[in-house]
């Protein structure tokens, strides 16, 4: 069964970057992306909005902390 994300692709919740999630890009969870072959830093977890979790995806240098507060998006 093909199970398909609601929300558009979307910048990161954190820095407003390109997220790089495969899934959203092509609208289905029934592909691979990178979210799935790393840790997720959960103190990124935790700054995520309320309004944007489940429903929002990290970029990889945010998602694995990374992200460089300096560091252009």
């Amino acid at each position: 069964e093909t199970r398909f994300l609601s929300n558009k692709h979307g910048p990161c919740p954190l820095c407003g970057g390109t997220n790089g999630c495969v899934p959203a890009a092509g609208g289905s969870f029934d592909m691979p992306c990178w979210c799935s072959t790393v840790t997720i830093d959960p103190d990124a977890l935790a700054r995520v909005p309320e309004a944007e979790r489940n429903c929002s995806c990290l970029c990889r240098s945010c998602a694995t902390g990374t992200h460089d507060e300096g560091e252009p998006r």
